[in-house]
């Protein structure tokens, strides 16, 4: 974070990338975004735009940060709002791991500022601008309440799928993750394989609901006490429940995860609020900035000369008059 996107090789590669970073900045002002997705795939479904989005978001954060660097804070805070607004047409798509990297990305709007603001680029108005660009409540804004409701639909449908016999759809990608499974849960019994499908579906909604819980210490609890509750039906009926909660990902690691996203937004809406109410920016400067700039220009110095320079620090009467015009 600290070079502010400074080396040769990365401000090239942003040139090359800025037809592409204007579109993306156009893209994140329209109201609607449908990526087509084939949700007949079920849990094998495909999220071919999830990388590429990432990297797009990348790139427009480090050429953010390299504007702001250059004093061109139009571009730059146009790219960083663009990067939050992203986030919403991922969310669009109620899948988890569409909601997940959406949090990714609204980490990346809020390091890149964060460097502005270390940078002492941020004055009072760009910081009111970005403040309304980084969402207050990050669980709503990457839909996670919508994606783990998504997430035990689809689960029932393959398990319908499963229990219908459907090759086409279950049999591979769920063998793969589980070797046996999809023959485990065409075979088992109709009313034990219900009675844990209900448990199945009260985990995810108690994950919902502590998920809407803005108490994050409460969450947290909630949600490791769903996963104890996960591992004790799993003991309890290893080949059927164990087959089932095989697909059920750690509510813990995902409450982790999100809780991340929301202490670094947090920290960067705190101080955006504090430039925008007043505070004077400079106290929020980072002096490495100015030293890693200091070194980029040594190091772009010609061997030649810094030997020189050394010459002349160690033992000045031995370097040539050519030597110290040239330094």
């Amino acid at each position: 974070r600290a070079s502010g996107g400074g080396t040769p090789e990365r401000s090239v590669a942003l040139v090359r990338a800025g037809r592409a970073i204007g579109r993306f900045r156009q893209a994140s002002l329209v109201e609607e975004c449908d990526w087509g997705l084939d949700r007949s795939k079920g849990f094998a479904l495909l999220l071919p735009h999830l990388a590429p989005m990432r990297g797009l978001s990348r790139a427009a954060a480090l050429s953010a940060v390299r504007d702001l660097a250059g004093g061109r804070s139009d571009a730059a805070i146009a790219s960083l709002e663009a990067v939050s607004r992203s986030t919403r047409h991922l969310s669009a798509d109620p899948v988890l791991v569409d909601s997940l990297v959406g949090g990714a990305i609204l980490g990346l709007s809020s390091s890149a500022i964060e460097s502005a603001i270390e940078l002492g680029a941020i004055d009072a108005a760009s910081a009111a601008r970005l403040q309304q660009a980084l969402p207050e409540d990050v669980v709503d804004a990457i839909g996670v309440d919508a994606a783990l409701r998504t997430a035990g639909e689809v689960f029932a449908e393959e398990l319908a799928r499963l229990r219908a016999g459907d090759e086409t759809l279950a049999d591979d990608f769920v063998d793969q993750e589980i070797p046996g499974a999809s023959a485990t849960l065409q075979q088992a019994d109709a009313e034990v394989l219900d009675a844990a499908m209900a448990k199945v579906r009260g985990f995810g909604e108690q994950a919902i609901a502590a998920m809407s819980d803005p108490d994050r210490a409460a969450r947290s609890t909630a949600l490791a006490a769903i996963d104890a509750d996960v591992e004790a039906l799993r003991a309890s009926d290893p080949e059927v429940a164990g087959a089932l909660l095989a697909f059920v990902t750690s509510h813990a690691s995902l409450g982790r995860a999100i809780t991340r996203i929301e202490d670094r937004v947090l920290a960067t809406r705190t101080t955006l609020h504090a430039i925008a109410a007043g505070e004077d920016p400079a106290r929020f400067v980072n002096g490495a900035y100015d030293y890693l700039r200091a070194i980029a220009i040594i190091a772009q110095t010609s061997p030649r000369l810094q030997v020189a320079i050394e010459l002349l620090r160690q033992a000045p009467a031995a370097a040539a008059e050519s030597m110290r015009r040239e330094v």
